[in-house]
């Protein structure tokens, strides 16, 4: 009912021309699942891409790996979510920011249709981390969004077209300063 990974994850990343089994570990009585203080979002993207999980599991991942210059949302998820159902028929995605990497890592967590992504930038504008969050998410469903980043510079039009356009069902913005 309970797996927690935190610190308890590989070592180091996986080798890229390692020979990757696509075989699924289904855990039908998953209630949740945390994962933390993995060595890159690859890692945990590679680990998430076994699994089968239930729609009504909760998922937390503590995602310090992030804080590279080159480090992505997307990066942390597979690409294909299908068999993370929690993923799917989102109704709201929240990103907002954390000041600090010290006192709050970098969270992911997803429960109940509900993403939130708690963030502190290192590497990247806001703008290329919610357009990372947005290319990976299917949001066709998603009905709030709440922005709370400070964007600067400010998000630009083609930036916010591309993000609305993939949210057709959205009823409530939220944007906080």
């Amino acid at each position: 009912e309970e797996l927690v990974l935190v610190d308890a994850g590989p070592a180091s990343s996986y080798p890229e021309a390692e020979t990757v089994s696509s075989r699924l570990v289904a855990l039908c009585q998953l209630h949740l699942l945390h994962i933390g203080g993995w060595p890159t979002p690859h890692s945990v993207a590679r680990f998430l891409a076994h699994l089968d999980i239930p729609a009504t599991a909760t998922i937390h991942i503590w995602a310090e790996c992030l804080f590279s210059r080159n480090a992505t949302v997307s990066m942390l998820l597979p690409a294909d979510l299908s068999h993370l159902h929690p993923f799917q028929k989102l109704k709201a995605i929240h990103c907002t920011f954390r000041p600090t990497r010290r006192d709050y890592p970098q969270l992911v967590s997803i429960q109940d249709g509900v993403f939130v992504f708690f963030s502190y930038f290192a590497g990247m504008t806001p703008a290329d981390m919610l357009c990372s969050v947005f290319s990976c998410l299917d949001a066709r469903n998603v009905e709030e969004l709440t922005l709370g980043v400070e964007c600067s510079p400010e998000l630009s039009g083609p930036v916010w077209r591309s993000i609305l356009d993939g949210i057709p069902r959205l009823r409530r913005l939220n944007i906080l300063r």
